[in-house]
Parts: C-alpha cells; structure tokens; sequence
C-alpha cells in the first residue's frame, strides 16, 4: 500500500538554474481542492444536506432524491479514496422503499458504522392521524468487506405524552456515533401531558459483541429536576435536536426555545446521569427574538464548542457567536466566545456556528448568509489554539468561484473533518451549476473538499494545464514523524496523465524545458511508484516513514521540499507540467 522512495533518473538534464525564495501558505481565503456533485444531474436533490467523512470514506446525503416520480426517499452517495482521487462507490437507499422520506436528512460517520436519519419517515397507510406518520427512523451500516451493509433499524418507542402515539416526533433529526455508542435525536416527542414544560427524547444504543441494543433514552426533564435557576414554558423545547458526543459523555441542546440551553450528561452503569446545564451567553429578550444557543455542539475531552445562531432581530440583525467551554472540575466554565464575524463586511447577518467540528487544538466553524452585495455566501473559518490568546483566526474556506455562485449559498450547513488526515468536506445543497442533462440547463447541490495545508510554499508556481485549472500539491495530516501521518494530495491535474510525486531539499527553481518548474535540489529523489492522474485530476500519496528508506532520511529535525511532476498532452504532442513545492520541517 505505501510506496517506496528511489532516485529519479536523468531529470537533471533538463533543468536550468534561477533563484528561490520562500513565503508562507498562510492566506486570508483557501478554495476548495475539488467539487463533487451527485451521481446524476437533478434541479432538486438536495446533495449536500448532510455530509461526514472518516478514514477513507466520505459520505454525501441526496435527501430529495427521488425513487420516482410520486416516491421521494433520498439517498447517501458513497466515495472511497483512491490514489487516484475521491471515487464513487456506492449508492445506500432506504431499507424500506416509499418510506425513507429525508433519508440521509442526517448522517454520521465513525470507522466502520454510518447511522442515517430519515425524520419524517412514516406510514401514509391509512391518514396523516395513523400514530407513526412522519414518526422518523435511523438506519444503521456497517462496512461489511467493500460495501456498506445494513444491520438494523432504531425507531421510537416512548408515545408523545400530549397527542398519543408516534405522530410527528421526528426520531432522527439529530444523530450521532462514537465507537459503540449511537445516539438519536427526538425532539417533537412531548415528554409530558402539560406541552409547555418541554419536548424531546434522546435515544442511545450500545454495541454488545456486535449487536446493536437500546441503551437507555433521556426524556427531556422539567425544570425542577436539576434546579434551574430560571425556566420559561418552553425552556426545554426541541429537547435532542443537536447532540455532541464523546466516549461516555453526551451533549444535548434545545435550541428553540428564546434562548436556547445545552445539558450534558455521563454514562454509568445505571445509566445516563445529569452532569450539568448551560445556559444561553445571550438570552432572548422578546418571543420573536430568538437565540438558537446549541445550534451545534462539538466535544473533545474537556473542551466543547457551541454554536449560538439568532432569528428575529432585524435593525440591527442579532449577533450570532461560538462559544467554548473548559470541564474545570465538575463545571463546565465558558472561557472564550468567538463573535468577531458580527463585525466583519456582512457578517452582521452570518449565522456563525450553524456547524462546528471540534479537535484537540483546531476549531473549525461554518457562516452561513453572509451578505456580499445582493448575493447571500458562506464560508468555513478555521481557528488554532494558542495557550494564553485562546483560539484565534488562522484561515477561511469557501468556493473557489464566488462571487459567480447562486445566491443563498449554503456552504457549511453540514461539514465533516478528518482532523487525522487534514481533510474537510463540506455540503452546499443549493448550489447551483451548468448542466447539459438537465431541461433548465442547470443542476442543484454539491460538496466541497478542503485539504488542511501543511508547510510553508516555495516560489515555484503550479502550471497552467489542460484541465483548465493551475496543478495544486497540498501536504497534509501531521509533520511528526512518530505519527506517521504525513500525506501529500495533488489537485486541478489533467485527468488520465502519468503523475510522479517528488522531494528533495529545497533549493533554486529549475525550469523544465518542456514545462513547468521545479524547486528540488540536493539529489531529487521520486516517490513510487508513479501513476496516472483520477478522473477529478487527483493524486493521493500517504507517505510510509516506518519503511526503511525513508526512515534513514526522513527524520525529526530535518527540512525537505515536495512536488508532483506529471505529463500533459496539447494538441497531440506530449508536454510536461509540475504542482507549486511546500516545504516542510518535520518534528
């Protein structure tokens, strides 16, 4: 599987000699690597809805796909990575044909279990009254050999206490896995008779030598239970509509009440004990200013990241924030709110933190809605950590042709991180963009992949080339040899061509006769073996520093340059083209 390294013969010949120098990757805005769009051109799929990513494989919900013309069910499309690129895989529909409406409304993704939710799946046998109609399901896969397979079907079990039976309580709007633990959102049940003291389940499962088993569901609690200071009637409304889950701890929000709040809780052998509630840094003043606090929830040890979009506010347009918590003790204590987006251009109308994913020491936030001129664009934002500063602004992803996008881009409203390879996927479900397959001429719905860029970028500039775009190399995943992570991913290659992945010390800029350039010295060494650029114009390497080879050479402390040299053919004739060179200091 990983490659080994060998000298790269007679490149020498073809270089000449000019000067170098070096500049940091670090820039205000990064686009995206590639586009993906679903499997077929659609005016309305809704790919993009959801996305999650983990190993190799990434996930992307088609929730309005239609199985016909009067069955709207939805879909998941798969992609497995290759050398060669991000390819489809499969395609995983309902398990129940004609009742998997908003299937893949949301996913989640961990190694090899994927649970879908389909919220407002229902029997439609006899009228809109039956008791499961719009009820919602989760289905549960696992990766089985190459195909993901799947193993059982969660649905609710606790009737709404106001209305009776399963009518509308939305089992899957949220959910979430984390090893052996599934939890699924609920958060139309009404857990009690008296509808003003709050609704929501939250259901969790355990994985018990390889079977699935109801674990035990929290019930949205009146307020007296754990001694609130304050509770309005609807304090605990939509009770499971996020959720945040890490090991033995699970984070669940109620954001549609005025203010919002988040609880946690903790695993235990009697099962889920209250830990503790949090409630809304901003709370809302009037009934049509609302504050969303807990519009996503992300956790880590004992870090946690939570989202605060606002509704209703007009002139001026309410802030919107992410606030972070340290577990200090027993309490969770808010140590940073990040909200510089409100004062951005545009940003007063961004809902900042409609998703957020949240690792070790990198924090990465979606905006959707912020205004640049009539058109309403998103963005992702990525923020590190710095002991004493907190988490600052380091860097923004967005689509590589704005401002030419639709309107009311939606990038982010959905995104994934594979913080171990660097990697970001993000869902823009309306999206729009030229297609011949379609009677409009247009099709709805894509997703973006963002490569987190390692290493400082030298002056070799990446080459013009046939697939229209300037060749692209990103170093990713970890700069620390003992990890083991180190990867490279070339982009925007001509589809079909040979590719040859290159290091070296960094050195002058050596012009290619034939094309391109190269910023290589002290013996130019190849990583093999060579191979031809995927359809999308990728390239993958994961680079092997336990091999032999490259643990002789490429060791802590020392500083190597890298750099993909491929074939492009013009007119016939074969001419050469290389990515821009990073440079990397490894640790």
């Amino acid at each position: 599987m990983f490659p080994y390294m060998q000298p790269f013969p007679s490149l020498a010949a073809l270089l000449l000699s000019c000067a170098a120098a070096t500049f940091s990757l670090g820039q205000s805005y990064q686009n995206e690597s590639i586009q993906l769009h679903g499997v077929e051109d659609d005016e309305y799929t809704g790919f993009g809805k959801s996305v999650a990513i983990s190993d190799d494989w990434m996930m992307i919900s088609d929730w309005a796909k239609a199985g016909n013309a009067n069955d709207i069910t939805g879909a998941v499309e798969v992609f497995r990575r290759t050398p060669t690129g991000w390819l489809w895989h499969q395609e995983i529909r309902s398990t129940e044909p004609g009742h998997g409406f908003q299937f893949g409304s949301t996913i989640a993704l961990d190694g090899n279990t994927l649970v879908v939710g389909a919220p407002t799946w229902g029997w439609f046998i006899d009228s809109p009254d039956a008791p499961y109609f719009a009820s919602g399901k989760a289905f549960v896969y696992e990766l089985q050999g190459s195909n993901w397979n799947p193993v059982i079907t969660l649905r609710p079990t606790i009737q709404d206490a106001w209305r009776g039976g399963y009518n509308g309580v939305k089992f899957g709007t949220a959910v979430a896995v984390d090893g052996d633990r599934i939890a699924v959102g609920c958060p139309g049940t009404y857990a009690f008779a008296d509808s003003g003291r709050g609704s929501g389940v939250v259901y969790t499962y355990k994985r018990v030598a390889s079977l699935w088993a109801v674990d035990q569901p929290i019930v949205s609690p009146a307020c007296p239970l754990i001694g609130l200071p304050t509770c309005s009637p609807f304090h605990w409304n939509s009770f499971g509509l996020n959720l945040g889950l890490d090991g033995d701890r699970l984070a669940i929000s109620a954001p549609a009440g005025w203010e919002g709040m988040v609880s946690t809780w903790l695993a235990s052998p009697s099962g889920w004990l209250s830990e503790s509630y949090i409630p809304s840094p901003l709370p809302g003043s009037v009934l049509t200013e609302r504050r969303h606090f807990g519009s996503r929830i992300s956790m880590d040890g004992n870090r946690m990241a939570i989202g605060l979009t606002s509704s209703g506010c007009f002139n001026p347009p309410c802030p919107s924030l992410v606030a972070i918590y340290e577990l200090q003790g027993t309490d969770w204590t808010r140590v940073q709110t990040l909200s510089e987006i409100n004062g951005e251009a545009g940003g007063a109308n961004a809902r900042f933190g409609t998703d957020i994913k949240l690792k070790g020491d990198i924090l990465l936030a979606s905006a959707i809605g912020m205004q640049q001129g009539s058109q309403s664009v998103a963005q992702i934002r990525r923020y590190d950590y710095t002991p004493g500063q907190g988490f600052q602004l380091t860097a923004k992803f967005r689509h590589k042709d704005l401002p030419t996008i639709s309107p009311n881009s939606t990038l982010g409203l959905s995104f994934d991180v594979n913080f171990e390879h660097g990697w970001i996927i993000a869902g823009d479900k309306d999206y729009a963009y030229a297609s011949s397959t379609t009677a409009n001429g247009w099709a709805a719905g894509t997703a973006l992949f963002f490569d987190l860029e390692l290493g400082q970028e030298l002056t070799c500039q990446g080459s013009n080339n046939t697939s229209g775009f300037t060749s692209h190399l990103a170093v990713t995943g970890g700069l620390t040899v003992g990890e083991n992570r180190l990867g490279l991913h070339a982009t925007h290659l001509p589809p079909g061509e040979l590719a040859i992945f290159l290091y070296g010390l960094p050195g002058q800029a050596w012009p290619i006769l034939s094309g391109g350039e190269l910023c290589l010295g002290g013996g130019i060494q190849r990583l093999s073996p060579p191979g031809l650029v995927g359809p999308l114009g990728e390239r993958f390497l994961d680079l092997d520093l336990t091999a032999p080879q490259e643990a002789a050479i490429l060791l802590p402390g020392t500083t190597w340059a890298f750099q993909l040299w491929h074939r492009d053919r013009i007119t016939g004739w074969s001419f050469t083209g290389t990515t821009n060179a990073i440079e990397v200091l490894l640790q």
